[in-house]
C-alpha cells in the first residue's frame, strides 16, 4: 500500500510539473511542427524511380548432369549456378566502383546528377559554395571529421551516391528484383538506372566471352593430345556447352538481367510525406516539451536552494 501511495504521488508531482510549466510543453511541439510545416515547403519533392529485373535464361543455366564431374578428370575448373550466379553478380555490380567508372564516361548524365558542381557558363566543374557548403565545413571541423578538398566528380563520387540513394529490393515470392532511387528530378535517376543496368550486363557479358574462349582454346588444345576414346567424348560434350555459352554471350539480348520495360517513375512523390512528417514532429514535439519543463523545474528547485 505504501508503494502505490508513493507512485500516486510521484505521478502527481509529475503532472503539478507539467502544469506549472505547461508554456514550454506546448510551446516545443507547436514550434516543432511549425518547422516541419515549413520544411515540407521548402523541400523538394522526391520521386521513386524503379527498375524491375529477373533472372534471364543464361544467369541460371546449369552444365548438363556429369559433365563438372568429368571436366575435373582434363583439370579444367568450370562456374556452374551452384558455384557463382551470374544474376548475383549483377546485383553486387551495381554499386561496385566498375560500375561507377563506367557511369563518369556519360558525360551528360555526370553534369546533370552533379548539377551543383557544373558551370553552364564556365563549361566547367567548379567547387560549390554557399552557406549549407560553409556550415558542412564548419560542422566537420568542430567534430574532427576528415575534410577533404575538393575534386571533380568522379568514379568516387557516383559510387558515394549510390551506396546512399541506391536500393535493391527482393520480391520474397518470386525471382523479381526491383531497383530502386528516390530523386527531386525523377528524369536523371531514369537515365541513371538505364545506364547502371547497361553497363553491369555488359561487362558480366565481356566477362563469360573471354571466360568461355579461354575454355575453348583450352579444351581444342586437349582434344588434340588425347587419344582416349571416353576422354574425347568428354571434352567433345564440355566444348559444346562452352560453345554454347559463347553464344549466348556473343547475342545482343540481355545475359544476366532481364528489365521489365524501361524504368518508371512514381505519379506522385514519395518524400517527403507529410503527413508522417507533422506526426514524428509532434511526436518529437511533446517528448521534448516534457524533458524542457522537468528540466526548468529541477533547475528552479536548485535555484531556490541555493538561495
Amino acid at each position: 500500500m505504501v508503494k502505490q501511495t508513493s507512485t500516486e504521488i510521484n505521478l502527481s508531482d509529475v503532472i503539478a510539473v507539467l502544469r506549472e510549466h505547461r508554456r514550454a510543453l506546448i510551446l516545443a511541439p507547436v514550434i516543432l511542427v511549425l518547422c516541419a510545416i515549413i520544411y515540407l515547403h521548402l523541400a523538394d519533392p522526391e520521386y521513386s524511380v524503379t527498375l524491375k529485373v529477373t533472372p534471364t535464361a543464361s544467369a541460371t543455366s546449369t552444365l548438363p548432369a556429369g559433365i563438372s564431374g568429368l571436366a575435373g578428370l582434363t583439370g579444367l575448373s568450370i562456374p556452374n549456378a551452384n558455384e557463382t550466379v551470374d544474376f548475383e553478380l549483377y546485383l553486387e555490380g551495381l554499386q561496385s566502383r566498375e560500375t561507377s567508372a563506367a557511369v563518369t564516361k556519360d558525360v551528360d548524365l555526370m553534369q546533370k546528377l552533379f548539377a551543383e558542381e557544373w558551370s553552364e557558363d564556365d563549361n566547367a566543374w567548379v567547387e560549390p559554395t554557399g552557406l549549407l557548403r560553409s556550415v558542412s565545413t564548419i560542422i566537420k571541423a568542430v567534430f574532427g571529421a576528415p575534410n577533404r578538398d575538393w575534386e571533380p566528380p568522379n568514379a568516387e563520387s557516383v559510387n558515394e551516391f549510390l551506396d546512399e540513394e541506391l536500393r535493391i529490393v527482393r520480391d520474397r515470392s518470386g525471382p523479381v528484383v526491383t531497383i530502386m532511387i528516390e530523386h527531386s528530378r525523377p528524369e536523371i535517376a531514369q537515365a541513371l538506372l538505364t545506364v547502371l543496368h547497361e553497363a553491369v550486363d555488359s561487362a558480366l557479358r565481356q566477362k563469360e566471352l573471354d571466360r568461355t574462349s579461354a575454355y575453348v582454346a583450352y579444351l581444342k588444345d586437349q582434344l588434340a593430345s588425347v587419344s582416349v576414346t571416353e576422354y574425347r567424348q568428354s571434352l567433345h560434350d564440355i566444348l559444346a556447352e562452352q560453345e554454347k555459352r559463347r553464344m549466348v554471350a556473343s547475342s545482343n539480348l540481355p545475359f544476366a538481367a532481364e528489365p521489365f520495360g524501361q524504368p518508371t517513375i512514381s505519379v506522385r512523390p514519395t518524400s517527403p510525406r507529410p503527413v508522417l512528417t507533422v506526426f514524428s514532429s509532434l511526436l518529437f514535439g511533446t517528448l521534448l516539451g516534457i524533458i524542457a519543463a522537468l528540466s526548468l523545474h529541477q533547475f528552479g528547485r536548485r535555484a531556490r536552494k541555493d538561495v
